[in-house]
């Protein structure tokens, strides 16, 4: 009798002890995700809207050392009334005039605009930052999903032998309850499998759809999906991460960008109490004199007024004030982001590599003996259903903390501004 029952487990074990150790395991090349973060940068229509804008930026601070536009005039004086007839004006004159910022005005206001320059760079940045990080997510998001669907695959094949089995069992067997009651377990098992690969599915047609959106291009149509791979290597020490954090992260270069535009703001005020020049030069000509010329030149008095100016300054000051003290908070907030992050990222990948040398391997020798048990009568249905259960639970986990790395690593490399970097050589590392 027992050598008819192992014949058909036989068949089962193998392929469920096949299907969990390729759950979890890289299975070749795929779509990486350098690939979708290079896409990214290439082609994120948000992202290309900010480099638009710094563009701009660049062409404004190009004309910050513009001086003001001539003038160009013409004057009828002493034209007979009533009527209008200019040629009869006794005198014609043709001005020429122009302004002349003080020095101080003009290097104040370019700085401003090589600081607006510099806002927009940082803020190009905070936004491929985001983008970077929601890729990365979507990414693992649908290997996740991927993954769990191939294993879920393969044991829902396990499941439909395990059931033959079932069957063979009350067949040639001796006619128990237990045995009886394995089909039925089985049947209702195979119906939760089913309904767990839609809901898989879903989450990966989501998550096809997110990157789609993300790269700005069909993912799921032009390149394989993700089979997974190892967990990359710890990016260096924490104190090395934190100094990187408190220098990089994209909140923190924004603040310190907000403080040097509130400073070159703060100097522009400054200069305001500096004297512009105006020089005219005028020709004059008319009937019965001899053609003649006007020069004058004019200086504007801020001064005058000094509480106005005083007034604007003392808010200028203000203003760096509270850039500054953004800046500290801002700083302070992406420490403490900073320790929270390597203390997930530290504790995911521990917890992954527990799982990958105890848990899985622990699981599939379980289940090996749990599967030649029920084979030769010495353990029951349900214990035998339990161990594929399981065996489905380990794998799955091991599969969701591979995922929780790689989300996880992504945020440290979001906080450490890495991969960053408009208009010069991207950052790459910690």
């Amino acid at each position: 009798m027992r050598s008819h029952l192992f014949f058909p487990l036989f068949l089962v074990c193998p392929s469920v002890l096949w299907a969990a150790a390729s759950a979890v395991a890289p299975a070749g090349p795929g779509l990486s995700l350098a690939q979708v973060l290079e896409s990214v940068r290439a082609r994120n229509p948000d992202y290309a809207a900010a480099r638009a804008d710094l563009g701009r930026a660049r062409a404004e601070a190009g004309e910050s050392w513009a001086l003001p536009d001539p003038e160009v005039g013409v004057e009828y004086w002493n034209v007979p009334r009533p009527g209008l007839d200019l040629g009869q004006a006794q005198q014609t004159w043709i001005d020429f005039s122009q302004d002349f910022p003080s020095p101080a005005k003009l290097l104040a206001a370019a700085r401003v605009y090589a600081r607006a320059r510099d806002t927009a760079g940082a803020q190009a940045d905070a936004v491929l930052a985001e983008k970077l990080e929601a890729a990365a997510d979507a990414y693992w998001d649908l290997y996740q999903a991927a993954a769990s669907l191939t294993a879920l695959a393969r044991i829902r094949a396990t499941l439909d032998q395990l059931l033959e089995a079932a069957r063979h069992r009350i067949r040639y067997g001796p006619s128990d309850r237990m045995g009886q009651f394995m089909v039925p377990m089985l049947r209702m098992q195979l119906a939760e499998t089913d309904n767990q690969a839609l809901s898989l599915t879903q989450d990966r047609t989501a998550a096809e759809a997110k990157l789609e959106s993300l790269t700005g291009w069909p993912v799921g149509a032009a390149l394989p999906r993700p089979l997974g791979a190892a967990p990359d290597p710890p990016p260096g020490d924490e104190a090395g991460f934190l100094e990187a954090v408190a220098s990089r992260d994209p909140a923190v270069a924004a603040a310190r960008r907000g403080v040097l535009d509130a400073e070159a703001r703060k100097s522009l005020q400054d200069a305001a109490w500096q004297p512009d020049l105006m020089l005219q030069y005028s020709t004059m000509n008319g009937p019965g004199m001899a053609p003649a010329g006007m020069a004058m030149a004019k200086v504007n008095v801020p001064f005058l007024y000094f509480w106005r100016r005083r007034g604007e300054s003392a808010a200028a000051e203000k203003g760096v004030e509270r850039a500054r003290d953004l800046l500290a908070g801002a700083r302070a907030e992406a420490r403490r982001q900073g320790v929270a992050a390597w203390s997930a990222y530290r504790t995911a990948l521990a917890q992954w590599r527990r799982g990958r040398d105890l848990i899985v391997p622990e699981s599939r020798e379980a289940l090996g003996l749990a599967l030649d048990g029920f084979a030769g009568g010495d353990l029951g249905a349900s214990e035998a259903l339990q161990a594929v259960t399981a065996s489905w639970m380990a794998e799955s986990g091991q599969i969701q903390l591979l995922a929780r790395v790689g989300r996880e690593r992504a945020l440290l490399d979001r906080l450490a501004g890495v991969g960053l970097g408009v208009g010069k050589e991207a950052r790459h590392g910690y």
